[in-house]
């Protein structure tokens, strides 16, 4: 078992979730699945909290204080970079909390979680093909 086996997990967790999102985005339909889009929502909140929780109580604070210099410079990088995308989901958050903000504006909702899902994807793939290929060698 690798030592990044769990974080992969959620991260394929978190791309179920974006998936099932991304299949109820469907200009003129999304009326017609409010709860159950607002419950994937919720759902995806709740498991990339966890998953922020988990990776920076464990994760990064073992990889930066490695004593493969690459692995500590990657690591502190890729924590700063988080930053920004965490931002990007309060935001997210707070402007989409449920189905009447949702139905309010579901073209830009549509949209809105697009650009989210786009972000997620990419990090999660850099995650995996660089900081935790260099964890598991490494630690």
């Amino acid at each position: 078992m690798s030592r990044t086996e769990n974080y992969r997990r959620h991260h394929q967790e978190l791309r179920e979730l974006l998936s099932e999102i991304n299949s109820l985005l469907i200009a003129g339909k999304i009326s017609e699945n409010l709860e159950v889009v607002s419950s994937v929502v919720r759902k995806l909140f709740g498991k990339f909290g966890t998953h922020l929780a988990i990776e920076d109580q464990a994760l990064y604070p073992q990889a930066i204080a490695s004593t493969d210099a690459s692995l500590s410079s990657l690591a502190k990088r890729f924590q700063t970079e988080m930053g920004p995308i965490s931002e990007q989901f309060k935001e997210y958050r707070k402007k989409w909390p449920g189905p009447r903000a949702i139905s309010a504006d579901p073209d830009h909702f549509i949209k809105d979680t697009k650009d989210v899902i786009k972000a997620f994807n990419y990090r999660l793939e850099r995650e995996e093909k660089e900081l935790y290929e260099l964890f598991d060698k490494v630690a």
